[in-house]
């Protein structure tokens, strides 16, 4: 092994590597550090958006050694810099390329630097904390709740916060990945920051502690999608494609224990509620079964989890069936009570309107309720199905108002008078029929000789009669004497024989060309 002096041999040929201090928090806009490298980068931490880590302290080494000197080689000299700093505490700490929680640690300390890539004005991160061995990831946990909403129309908001990060084993089982979280959960929960247990008020909500491993629920949350629950038996490695560190999962808390194997299916079941101050879509709620499970367990299932829709019908709210129709009650006899209708996941949102259309009870899926499994026609179940569920007796009194709401409509449309309309169109088409019926009564008044001619009528006729008195009259024929070939040509008026009663010659008229 390389002794110190050969590790920090000053010869002009050794490399600088450059590293942080770790027992500080990154300072967020931080200013650059002198040094002639990049020295700062931006990191993504759970804490702080967009803040910088300082790498001012630096060691140096021949150059000649990097071919040989092993990463573990260089903890002696780092060690004797944080020792010297104010903040030193004997903390164990961990490589990592940049502050960055996606970037994976440097896990196999025995290689070289050059096998490592490390030269000259590299960066080496410290982070506090066990490293991970060989085979283990440090995997990042986000909690989602449910926290009340100030906002108008809706109760509750979920939200995510950070929980902290955990080195697990990719040999490790889901199973036995929710016992090592339920463990560290006081640990994890202590150490989150009190600004993300904040309500809409800035009331302190503390974390709800699991009361066993089998609460938790936990989801794969890369690119920032939520998968389906992990199963139980599932292998990390295998469950979790390209499995490194910073890895997301989702924690669910649950209020009900849940062990969901290989051959469970997980449902989205959500209840229809139509009469009532309540009447809404319920948001989903997930329902393990097995894929081997037929309908009827399905129907059983779901009238185990909400009893009050065991609630018999009303005898006025009876309606006699169709007598040629299949009574599928004998064999399914909580059909008696509810109604189930498979959801679209497709096209428009589902609600509470349109999940009227859906069809219930469907016969074509009752008359093999014994025998059809989940996964099989007609329902054809998988990961995130949608099944509504509906009372009986629910639906019933919530129909009988829709119909008297029916009625009730089409008799204020009977009493309500026509609209006319307020178009152009619609002005327009009143015009011309006023006008028609206009000229038809004048025709009908031209036929019997009661044509009343109105006052404005007549001021244009004594307009017109004034008028006319102005005009010269026109000579009558006796006095057109002489008329020439070229009347009004180039002789004059008397040439062409228009003369007045004196006999004397008329000027020509205003539009001839000698005017």
């Amino acid at each position: 092994m390389e002794t110190t002096s050969e590790i920090t041999n000053e010869a002009n040929d050794g490399i600088e590597i450059y590293f942080n201090n770790p027992y500080l928090l990154p300072n967020q806009g931080a200013e650059p550090s002198p040094h002639g490298v990049e020295e700062e980068i931006f990191a993504q931490d759970t804490q702080l958006n967009n803040v910088a880590y300082n790498y001012d302290l630096k060691l140096k080494v021949a150059a000649n050694l990097i071919h040989s000197i092993t990463l573990d080689a260089l903890r002696p000299m780092i060690d004797s810099q944080l020792k010297a700093l104010p903040e030193y505490q004997s903390s164990p700490y961990h490589f990592k390329r940049n502050g960055l929680i996606s970037t994976p640690q440097l896990k196999d300390e025995k290689k070289t630097l050059s096998e490592l890539d490390i030269g000259d004005q590299s960066i080496l991160h410290l982070q506090l904390g066990a490293g991970c061995k060989d085979g283990e990831h440090m995997l990042c946990f986000e909690l989602e709740r449910s926290v009340p909403s100030s906002s108008e129309g809706c109760k509750e908001k979920t939200v995510i916060i950070p929980l902290g990060s955990l080195a697990i084993s990719e040999k490790f089982t889901v199973v036995q990945l929710k016992h090592c979280l339920f463990e560290k959960w006081a640990e994890l929960s202590g150490a989150v920051a009190p600004s993300h247990l904040q309500d809409d008020d800035e009331n302190i909500l503390p974390i709800e502690t699991p009361q066993s491993a089998n609460h938790i629920r936990l989801r794969d949350f890369k690119g920032g999608k939520q998968s389906g629950p992990l199963r139980d038996d599932r292998i990390l490695g295998r469950c979790l494609l390209g499995l490194a560190d910073g890895r997301k999962l989702i924690v669910q808390v649950l209020q009900k224990e849940e062990q969901i194997a290989a051959d469970d299916i997980l449902i989205s079941l959500r209840l229809a509620t139509y009469f009532g101050d309540d009447k809404a879509l319920s948001g989903p709620i997930e329902l393990p079964m097995q894929r081997s499970n037929t309908i009827k367990q399905l129907y059983e299932k779901v009238l185990a989890m909400f009893p009050h829709l065991q609630e018999p019908l009303p005898d006025e709210l009876v309606v006699e069936s169709d007598p040629a129709a299949v009574d599928y009650s004998v064999t399914v006899p909580e059909t008696k009570f509810m109604a189930l209708a498979r959801g679209y996941s497709t096209g428009p949102a589902l609600t509470l309107k349109n999940s009227l259309k859906l069809k219930w009870n469907d016969p074509t899926v009752l008359k093999d309720a014994l025998t059809a499994t989940l996964d099989r026609p007609p329902l054809n179940l998988r990961d995130g199905s949608i099944i509504v569920a509906r009372g009986g007796a629910d639906y019933a009194r919530a129909e009988v108002i829709m119909k008297q709401k029916r009625q009730q409509a089409a008799l204020e449309a009977e009493a309500r008078p026509v609209s006319r309309g307020a178009g152009a169109a619609a002005v327009r088409a009143r015009l011309r029929a006023k006008q028609q019926q206009e000229r038809e009564a004048a025709a009908a008044a031209s036929n019997d000789g009661s044509i009343e001619t109105a006052p404005a009528d007549l001021a244009v006729a004594a307009a017109c009669l004034e008028h006319s008195k102005s005009v010269p009259a026109l000579p009558s024929p006796d006095k057109l004497k002489g008329l020439s070939a070229h009347p009004f040509g180039e002789g004059d008026a008397a040439a062409a024989g228009v003369v007045d009663e004196n006999g004397a010659a008329l000027p020509p008229p205003q539009n001839s060309p000698r005017a």
